[in-house]
This record gives structure tokens, C-alpha cells and sequence, in this order.
């Protein structure tokens, strides 16, 4: 028999029995001696956060009474909401019988509350919480909180031994009415855990009973209870939970019950600990902390966070490597996360995989809406290599959104438009570069995930890069979503949108030189197919074509599309004062183009400037050929 008091203890700790990690700046002070009580010493282990005032949650373990340990204790879930925890022994019923285990955890209690102020915690929000046999205890605790004999004489006297909220796990509560309802255990057996703590047959000894049971104590001034409890528990029946919370509730205590569908005796889910967090965040009014995601170390790692405490699995995927970088979640009382190694400095976009469903951060108001899959967040990792993005002390210009009706495409169309520090004050008439997005971007993209902007503003003033205009319009005259005949004519109206809208509205509004001399274009991927259709055909509009990413399918259609252009190499060189083609080494969707395109272009005597990086099909590459390319303009 004594076998299933020793099964009862494994149990109990299987709902911690997970190791956690610490947060950041925690310290643990193991081993602490808070009394001597038969001849041996009785530890406790604090875990601190170094903030000082914060509430102390008492972790009481579980095991039968006969065994378990301090050293099973959530620590870390507590910490990360926002408390100081002690994880505290008592004596097993092998070497005392009740009431020494009561008296031992009331004086770890009121040894921790006379050492609050050594050690940072508040004295007076101190909160008990226990599974199991740790449950029965922590609730003894909560309902005899003026009990003189519960005291005892053990350690520290007078000092309170109150604790101000309780968290009961599966606790047994009246001894007696556990083998009416179905079991692995006889409780009434004289070996049985309940009789072995109480030193006789439950049974026959009722009077000892009577003392051992919480709900013996309850009162109208018991601190709040949250009691939760499997309703598939085979070795404490739910009816001791039932019972605790009909006296609590009888008396006018602040209680609450959480039944756990489907759950035995220790929990698989992480949701009774949010749970826990979440009632002693409302009795002592410490709001919960707020996540953050993603979190930049000073080393280039990336800690990502999300609070998904129903998923079943999440893992977080961006684009620092050039598959997609995946990373697997760990899950720390509802709280996932995941760390990934050193990354180069710059801007990365990421998603969380939430059981199948791709989100973005919530967390995190930095995102990317227009994207293949639906939105993505930005996380920017600082360093020299990315200083060419980022924000700095320097002179900025700014952005302009424009609404145009469309003759080539009869509906209404947008665009946006950057100007160079000094435009709002200067009479001077400015270069045009008019950049182009790729297909599962808009117009909006080039300034906010490309930084096109920030790019242009430290070009010009490290005096790389001339001032100039840059316009973005919609690539998208066609809807993605239309179908594939439509689709199909999308560069065609693109082209003539440009031309006949676009680039008319841009000289009209803004101080644009309207030279040949002075208008660029460029683009990636999709962008960069529109800039050879657009730009080749229109060499008596550019001067300088930039294509990034992108290249051609058909060799035979493009130089048949192409023929006066790529038949006429002198006239067309002496045109072209800047032909700048990039693309990375690992772009599987784009290179095989590229190489048809670089070998028509060969072939036919075409000069341009080649700029092959390592990595994909990505914004890293397109913002790095931007700061490339856009200081050669109009030179």
C-alpha cells in the first residue's frame, strides 16, 4: 500500500517536473535555514528578482507528505509574473506526524516575513500556493490564520504567520469523505497517506482528523482562494476541492473553482499556472508583465516572444537565412519563445506559426502588411554593416502620398513620393528616380520596409548620392487576386499608367527637371521585369535603368519585344548612361532569368554594371543595391 503514496508524489510534482529557465537578473539563495525542528535543519530556496517590493508567492511541494521536494518548484513562472518566490521543506510524516508539517510551513512563513527587508520582497503581500499534499497545507494555511495551536513553536515567534492569498491545487480537505468517491487509493486504509500523516486510521481517529482538515478552520476573514482541480483525479477525488469551496463560499470568502476538463492528478496544460499568476496579479494588484517581442541582444541574437497558453505548437520563421529560418518555441506557462543565434546587423522580417496559422507579432507595431501570406513583422538588428539604413543625426526629407483617376487603367491609382532635405525651401528643379516594388508589395513598401528615405538621406549628406525625387508608384494595376488572362497585362498597363499618368502627375506637382538626362528607374523582382519592359522601350524617357532581382523567362520573346534596342548596341550604350543589374548568388526563383537576360544582353553587345551578392530573394539585398546603385545616379 505504502507504493501508492510514493505514486501520489511523482504525480503531484509531474506538473513541475519540467526544468525552466530563470529570467534574466534572477538570483537564487538555495538552502536557507529557517528553524530546527527535531534535530534537523528546515530549508527554504528564495528565487529573486532584484526588484524590491514585489509580492512573495510560498511554494509548498507536494509528495503525500512523505515525500517530495523544494527543489520541484515554479519558479520561474512566478518570477516572469512579476513576483519574488520562496520554495520551502517541511517534515515528512516518516519523521513526524501532523500537526509539525503546518507548523513548519507557518514558520517558514513567518521566518520570511521577519527577513523581508534583508532580501527586497514586500512583507505584507505574501501569497501561498502548493500542489497536492503542498495544496492541503497551503489551504490549512490560508483557514487557520488565527488558530493558536496551528502556530506551533518552531523557528521565529512572534511574527505573523497570515498569508494574504492562496492558490490550492488538488488538495485534499476533509479526510473522511475521500473514499466515497472512486480512487486508486483506500484512503481509510490504515497505511493509506492521510493516515500515516495524522499517525492512525483515518477512521478511528477523528478527533485528529478534525485538526488536519482545512475546512475545519474556515472563517469570514480566510484570505482569497483560487482551488483548482482535475475533474479526472483518481487519487484526490474533485469532491475535496467541491467541499473546500462550498465552506469558503459559505463563510464569504473570495473563492473561486477551476475545474480542469480531462486533466488527472497533476496538470499537462500550463493554463492552471496563468491561472495562478493571474489571481494573485488581481489580489495584490501587480499587473502582469508586458511581454516583450522581439528582444535584441547586444551580441545580434533575437529573443522572440508570444502568449498563446491554449496552443499546441508555435515556432517563429524569418528571413535570416535564405530558406526561411524556422525556429521551434518553448513554452513556459503559456509564454513562448525562442532565441536565435548572432545575426548580421539589419532589418529582418519574421512570423509566428501559431498550430498552422501564420501571425504576426503582437507584440511588435513594426510590420510589413503587404507580403505573400498575409503581414509580417520587422525586427532590426543595429551595427556598422546596416549603418547605411538607419536613422541618424542628418538632415531628412520627406514623404507625400498621392490619389491620381488613371486614364490608361480608368480607375483610381496611387503613389508615393519622397523629396530631399531642402526641397520645402530651394527653387532648384530635381532629378527623378521613379522605384518599383515586387509583387507582394505596393507602393507604400520602398519607404517603409526599404527604407528608401532613410537610404537617400545619408547618401545625401555624406555627399555620395545626388539630391533627387524619388516617385513609387502602384505596380499592381491589375488585382493579384484577378484572373490569369487579366493578370497577364498587368506590365502592359503598368507601362502605360507610367507613362501616360504617372510620370505626368510627378512633373506636374513637384519641381522635376523633366530631362532624359534626369530620370531613372528602377526595380525589384516584379519592379525589375516592369523596368526592362517600361525602361527599354522608353530610352527617349530614361537614362538609367536599375533592375534587382528579376530578369527574363522567354529569351526569344524579350528580344523580339526588344529587337530595335538590343539591335542597335552603340546607339543604345551611348543611351543608357547607367545599366545596373544585381541579384544574389542563393535567389533560386530569379537567377535562372537573370542568366537568360545577362546572356541576351551579351550576346547582343549590351554593356551594364553587375552586382551579384550571397544571399535570396529578399529585402536585405534590394535596400543594400538601393545604397548601391542610387550613388551613380546622374553623375
Amino acid at each position: 500500500m505504502v507504493r501508492h503514496a510514493f505514486g501520489l508524489a511523482a504525480a503531484a510534482a509531474s506538473c513541475f517536473a519540467q526544468a525552466m529557465p530563470l529570467p534574466a537578473g534572477a538570483r537564487v539563495e538555495k538552502d536557507i535555514v529557517y528553524a530546527e525542528a527535531g534535530g534537523r535543519p528546515l530549508g527554504l530556496d528564495l528565487y529573486l528578482s532584484g526588484q524590491p517590493g514585489r509580492p512573495l508567492i510560498v511554494w509548498v511541494h507536494g509528495g503525500a507528505w512523505r515525500s517530495g521536494s523544494k527543489d520541484r518548484c515554479p519558479a520561474p513562472v512566478a518570477l516572469r509574473a512579476g513576483f519574488d518566490v520562496a520554495c520551502v521543506s517541511y517534515r515528512l510524516s516518516g519523521a513526524a506526524i501532523f500537526p509539525a508539517q503546518i507548523h513548519d510551513v507557518k514558520a517558514s512563513v513567518r521566518w520570511l516575513r521577519a527577513n523581508a527587508a534583508k532580501y527586497g520582497y514586500d512583507a505584507g503581500r505574501i501569497g501561498a500556493w502548493g500542489s497536492s499534499a503542498g495544496g492541503h497545507l497551503v489551504a490549512l494555511l490560508g483557514t487557520s490564520g488565527g488558530v493558536a495551536e496551528m502556530e506551533g513553536a518552531v523557528g521565529v515567534t512572534g511574527v505573523s504567520s497570515r498569508v494574504q492569498a492562496v492558490v490550492d491545487f488538488f488538495g485534499p480537505t476533509d479526510f473522511l469523505q475521500m473514499s466515497k468517491f472512486p480512487s486508486t487509493i483506500p484512503h481509510d486504509a490504515p497505511d493509506s497517506p492521510e493516515s500515516l500523516l495524522v499517525g492512525g486510521a483515518i477512521q478511528e481517529n477523528k478527533d485528529k482528523v478534525a485538526r488536519a482538515n482545512p475546512i475545519t478552520y474556515v472563517t469570514p476573514d480566510d484570505p482569497p482562494f483560487l482551488i483548482v482541480h482535475g475533474d479526472e483525479d483518481k487519487l484526490v477525488p474533485i469532491n475535496q476541492s467541491e467541499l473546500l469551496l462550498d465552506a469558503l463560499r459559505k463563510a464569504g470568502v473570495d473563492s473561486r473553482f477551476q475545474p480542469m476538463k480531462g486533466e488527472g492528478h497533476g496538470f499537462k496544460s500550463p493554463e492552471p499556472n496563468r491561472m495562478a499568476m493571474e489571481f494573485f496579479g488581481r489580489v495584490f494588484r501587480v499587473a502582469a508583465p508586458q511581454l516583450k517581442s522581439p528582444e535584441v541582444h547586444s551580441d545580434g541574437r533575437v529573443t522572440f516572444r508570444l502568449r498563446a497558453p491554449a496552443a499546441r505548437a508555435v515556432s517563429v520563421r524569418g528571413d535570416w537565412d535564405d530558406n526561411g529560418g524556422r525556429h521551434e518555441m518553448a513554452n513556459d506557462g503559456g509564454v513562448w519563445s525562442a532565441t536565435t543565434p548572432a545575426m548580421a546587423p539589419d532589418m529582418y522580417s519574421y512570423s509566428f506559426d501559431v498550430d498552422g496559422v501564420r501571425l504576426p507579432d503582437p507584440r511588435n507595431p513594426v510590420i510589413k502588411p503587404a507580403s505573400n501570406g498575409g503581414p509580417v513583422s520587422l525586427v532590426d538588428v543595429p551595427g556598422a554593416r546596416a549603418a547605411y539604413q538607419a536613422i541618424r543625426a542628418v538632415p531628412h526629407g520627406a514623404a507625400h502620398v498621392h490619389y491620381y483617376s488613371s486614364q490608361a487603367t480608368g480607375g483610381l491609382r496611387r503613389l508615393h513620393v519622397y523629396t530631399p532635405p531642402g526641397y520645402e525651401t530651394g527653387g532648384a528643379r530635381y532629378p527623378v528616380l521613379y522605384l518599383l516594388h515586387g509583387s507582394g508589395d505596393s507602393d507604400a513598401e520602398w519607404l517603409t520596409v526599404g527604407r528608401a528615405g532613410i537610404i537617400l538621406d545619408n547618401l545625401i549628406a555624406e555627399g555620395k548620392a545626388k539630391p533627387m525625387i524619388v516617385a513609387m508608384p502602384d505596380g499592381h494595376p491589375v488585382s493579384p487576386m484577378a484572373g490569369q488572362e487579366m493578370r497577364g497585362r498587368n506590365t502592359e498597363l503598368f507601362t502605360a499608367d507610367l507613362m501616360g499618368d504617372a510620370m505626368p502627375l510627378v512633373e506636374k506637382l513637384y519641381r522635376a527637371s523633366g530631362k532624359r538626362e534626369d530620370r531613372a528607374l528602377a526595380g525589384l523582382s516584379m519592379g525589375g521585369g516592369q523596368t526592362l519592359a517600361a525602361g527599354l522601350a522608353n530610352l527617349d524617357r530614361f537614362s538609367h535603368l536599375g533592375v534587382f532581382s528579376s530578369g527574363v523567362r522567354d529569351a526569344a520573346d524579350f528580344e523580339s519585344r526588344h529587337g530595335a534596342v538590343l539591335g542597335a548596341p552603340a546607339k543604345t550604350n551611348a543611351r543608357l548612361k547607367l545599366f545596373w543589374i544585381g541579384c544574389g548568388i542563393k535567389d533560386t526563383g530569379a537567377m535562372p532569368g537573370l542568366k537568360t537576360l545577362r546572356a541576351s544582353l551579351d550576346g547582343h553587345g549590351i554593356k551594364y554594371t553587375y552586382r551579384e551578392s550571397e544571399s535570396g530573394h529578399n529585402w536585405r539585398q534590394w535596400r543594400l543595391y538601393l545604397s548601391e546603385f542610387a550613388p551613380s545616379l546622374f553623375r
